[in-house]
């Protein structure tokens, strides 16, 4: 009993972690500072209009003061914090960067391993009824257990890695232009990759 029991916890252990990755859409936290970490920045700016005084113009012709478009310029100024936020890739990303290290062989093998293990347990547990003495028991339910937690480790640590590793902390602002052209942000993920590999 208690080995179908380990089974049952690895298989939803598998499924609750594997929701870890169920967003497709990156995750950020909320905007913080950072002591001492300001910047100056525009607080008021200017009609846009420049006054041009009258005037006689090239041909001898007066031209009254008017007002002129011009851009709009910055005329007051103050120091703020800056705003960061950390950024956590999506499930695409993590799982292009766990691909791109060589995960689908580590699944491959994980999932092999992991059925093997149930495969043993259940020939185990229905031979003889299932009856064993108390040391055949405790072996059979650590070799189930070390089965299974190998193959959850071989299996999910790469994607784990990925997830971990690849957040960012940017300034809020620059986050913020960001999304606008790319609003999973793979891009910006991808730009984790340092001489054409993946950073682990």
């Amino acid at each position: 009993m208690k080995i179908k029991s380990l089974i049952v916890a690895s298989v939803l252990a598998l499924a609750l972690t594997s929701c870890g990755w169920s967003e497709k859409n990156h995750q950020v936290s909320k905007p913080y500072t950072r002591t001492n970490d300001v910047e100056r920045v525009a607080v008021k700016f200017d009609t846009g209009y420049r006054e041009v005084k009258g005037h006689y113009d090239a041909s001898g012709k007066w031209v009254p003061k008017q007002y002129v478009r011009d851009t709009v310029r910055a005329v007051e100024f103050a120091t703020v914090p800056i705003l960061y936020v950390d950024v956590m890739p999506s499930r695409e990303s993590v799982f292009k960067a766990a691909e791109a290290t060589g995960w689908e062989k580590q699944l491959w093998i994980a999932v092999f391993l992991f059925l093997g293990v149930v495969g043993v347990a259940i020939y185990v547990t229905t031979k003889n009824g299932g009856a064993f003495g108390k040391g055949e028991a405790s072996w059979i339910t650590k070799f189930v257990a070390l089965g299974i937690i190998a193959a959850l480790a071989i299996g999910l640590l790469n994607p784990i890695n990925k997830s971990g590793n690849n957040t960012k902390t940017i300034k809020y602002k620059e986050y913020q232009e960001i999304i606008k052209n790319d609003p999973n942000l793979i891009q910006f993920f991808d730009s984790i990759q340092k001489n054409g590999a993946f950073v682990n």
